[in-house]
C-alpha cells in the first residue's frame, strides 16, 4: 500500500509541477520575445533554433504515441479494469458520480497509470492483487516521474518563475538567448 500512495504522491506533484511550467513557459517565452524585440537578428536565430527544439519534441512525442499502442497492461490492470466497469460504466449506471469515476478509470488504463487504477478500485471496494511485476512497474513509474520532476526544476522557465529578484529574473532570461544563438 506503501508504494501506491507514493506513486500516487509524485504522479500529483509531477501534473502540478508540469502545469506550473507550462504557465511559466509562456510567460517566459513572451518576456524572452520582448526582450529580442530589441535585437531583430537575434530574434531570427533564437526563433530558428526553438522551432528545431519544437519539431524534435513532436518528433519524439509521436513515436512515443506509436509505442503506447499495444496492450502491454498487466493482468491485475485488466481485471481491475474490468470490474470498475461493471461498477462505473456510462452506459449501465446512470450516476454522473460513477461516470467520472469511469472517465478516470479508463484514462488510468490507458496511460497504463497502476496507482491510479489501484486508488480508484481503493475507493470503489474492489481487491486488487498485485503481482511481482505490478510492484516492479509501480516502482518504475516512481522513478520516472522523479526525473520528470527534476527535468521540470532544471528548465530556464521554472527557475524563472521562481525567481523572486527581477536583477536574477532578467539574467536567466539573458542566459537563455544566448545559451539559444549558440
Amino acid at each position: 500500500m506503501r508504494l501506491i500512495k507514493e506513486a500516487e504522491y509524485y504522479s500529483t506533484e509531477l501534473e502540478y509541477r508540469s502545469e506550473l511550467v507550462r504557465l511559466a513557459d509562456s510567460e517566459f517565452m513572451a518576456k524572452v520575445g520582448e526582450m529580442l524585440e530589441e535585437y531583430p537578428e537575434i530574434k531570427k536565430g533564437v526563433d530558428a533554433a526553438i522551432s528545431a527544439a519544437v519539431s524534435l519534441a513532436e518528433a519524439e512525442g509521436s513515436e512515443d504515441s506509436e509505442r503506447e499502442e499495444r496492450d502491454d497492461s498487466s493482468p491485475a490492470m485488466k481485471k481491475a479494469f474490468r470490474e470498475v466497469a461493471k461498477q462505473t460504466h456510462p452506459d449501465t449506471i446512470g450516476s454522473e458520480r460513477l461516470s467520472a469515476i469511469w472517465l478516470r478509470a479508463a484514462k488510468a488504463y490507458e496511460s497504463r497509470d497502476l496507482a491510479a487504477m489501484c486508488s480508484i478500485c481503493d475507493s470503489l471496494g474492489i481487491p486488487m492483487e498485485l503481482g511481482e511485476e505490478d510492484r516492479l512497474s509501480l516502482s518504475s513509474q516512481i522513478a520516472s516521474c522523479k526525473e520528470r520532476i527534476a527535468f521540470i526544476e532544471s528548465t530556464f522557465s521554472w527557475n524563472w518563475m521562481r525567481e523572486q529578484d527581477p536583477k536574477r529574473k532578467e539574467s536567466l532570461l539573458k542566459e537563455f538567448i544566448a545559451r539559444k544563438i549558440r
